[in-house]
């Protein structure tokens, strides 16, 4: 459709900068009920935009070319916006329902924030360009968060990255404050939504840098250069936990997404396993959901392993939540199948089962050269794209090539291929591990001691670049 030009108030509050590549002004209301986006395009204007979303389209209103030729027409149908005979340089603009968008749970709030999921509104080319803005005008009082870097100089400035459309991801309007901290050679971008005071913003930061030295210990430095963490202020409304819930979504850059109790003292996140389960996310790509036995297990694994390394559990209590870990998964997995309920425990331990049979394999037939630990750190340098969803195999036969071995594809391979649950309790004897009445005893009963000892206190890594990481483009380009 077509509408006659309207410069609308609200981007007039928003100023000019220099043409850089596509851009987009962003500005929400003072109640975070509509969101208005005037999309204007560097050159040729694309002949579709996508939202990743097929619903997204339920949520517009107003669509309409905003230049001074509004010739061409725009069609929205199934999460795509379809452009016919757009002129160059020209722009489109929408506005988007925020109550629309939480019907479709979307969007949800956090007190008198709101969180937004980023393919509900953000409309955008298949093949975003380099150098692509994004521009917000906020309200006073009002702050936004997002997964994207930000521009420099720009209090509300961001530059759109080439990730998936389909990806999920978030942004947050309302009571957010910001800060940051350093880890082994990264940053983590921190933004706190919600009613939180300074003692608490401190206890955050506390909690996330051991988090991160947790997961640095894996390789010696931590997977993601720039890496964002969003922490919701729940209260005690969803249980008693100090983190009911917790995810790592990869729109913009590998961010993790935590739902916390904020009442709670510093030692409750400090004892709590989930933080460096969804950082141990990082240590890994976007991997297709049908494995997420695997990735799910590589992070059950590593919760214990880096919290081990990291002086908050000792070996024995690793290994005991290991052992219970499995035990909880091979009971579920002799249990029958139920439509509607999900495995989970099967699923997740599995998953760590099959990594400690990889990675004690992988340190026995390379003498000690190569582990779990290394072929993450060679893929972290040489192959971790921020833009790609690898398949599960191609991703095993990649760890291959990068130990020299088939330890990844044969037990990894066998279990993405079968439903059976890995037996450990071989690989424990010949560590040294009993286990009486489903207690872990650690013996000096073993010709492993040495390796059972490094597994849980030091990395094995081959040729460490302490610089290296996933980065994310740089104001100006990539």
């Amino acid at each position: 459709m077509t509408k006659p030009v309207c410069c609308c108030w609200v981007f007039l509050l928003l100023g000019s900068l220099p043409a850089w590549g596509h851009r987009y002004d962003i500005a929400i209301d003072p109640r975070l009920s509509l969101l208005q986006v005037r999309l204007c395009f560097d050159g040729a204007a694309p002949t579709s935009l996508t939202s990743g979303d097929r619903r997204a389209g339920t949520y517009l209103s107003d669509v309409y070319i905003d230049s001074p030729e509004p010739a061409g027409r725009v069609s929205v149908r199934r999460g795509r916006m379809r452009l016919q005979d757009i002129a160059a340089d020209a722009c489109i603009a929408y506005k988007v329902s925020l109550q629309q968008i939480a019907q479709g749970r979307r969007s949800s709030h956090i007190g008198d924030s709101r969180l937004l999921d980023i393919r509900s509104w953000l409309w955008r080319p298949e093949t975003v360009p380099a150098s692509t803005q994004l521009h917000f005008s906020m309200p006073a009082g009002v702050e936004v968060a997002t997964p994207w870097p930000p521009l420099p100089g720009r209090r509300h400035g961001f530059l759109l990255p080439d990730t998936p459309a389909d990806w999920s991801g978030r942004v947050a309007f309302g009571r957010v404050r910001k800060t940051s901290v350093n880890v082994a050679g990264a940053e983590l971008h921190i933004s706190l939504v919600g009613p939180f005071d300074d003692r608490q913003i401190d206890e955050v930061r506390t909690w996330v840098r051991k988090t991160a030295e947790n997961i640095s210990g894996v390789y010696g430095r931590f997977p993601v250069v720039n890496a964002g963490v969003l922490v919701m202020a729940l209260g005690d409304r969803y249980g008693s936990g100090p983190v009911p819930w917790a995810e790592v979504q990869r729109s913009g850059r590998p961010e993790a997404h935590f739902f916390i109790n904020q009442n709670l003292p510093l030692a409750a996140f400090l004892a709590d396993w989930t933080p460096t389960h969804e950082l141990a996310h990082m240590l890994h790509p976007a991997i297709a959901w049908q494995f997420k036995w695997f990735y799910e297990g590589l992070a059950s694994y590593y919760q214990n392993v880096a919290r081990a390394r990291g002086g908050q559990l000792s070996q024995r209590q690793a290994w005991q939540k290991l052992y219970d870990g499995f035990e909880r998964g091979l009971k579920q997995s002799r249990q029958p199948d139920r439509r509607g309920s999900p495995k989970y425990m099967e699923m997740y331990w599995r998953g760590a089962a099959a990594a400690l049979l990889a990675d004690v394999r992988l340190r026995k037939e390379s003498h000690n050269r190569h582990s779990l630990d290394s072929a993450l750190s060679q893929f972290q340098q040489c192959c971790f794209a921020p833009v790609k969803t690898w398949d599960g195999f191609a991703f095993f036969r990649r760890l291959d090539e990068l130990t020299d071995s088939r330890v990844f594809s044969s037990i990894f391979g066998k279990y993405a291929r079968s439903d059976e649950f890995p037996d450990v309790l071989p690989v424990l004897r010949d560590l040294g591990i009993q286990v009486k009445r489903g207690r872990v005893h650690l013996t000096d009963e073993s010709d492993w001691l040495a390796l059972r000892t490094d597994l849980m206190t030091k990395p094995v890594v081959v040729g460490v670049q302490q610089s290296g990481g996933l980065s994310l483009p740089a104001a100006g380009g990539r």
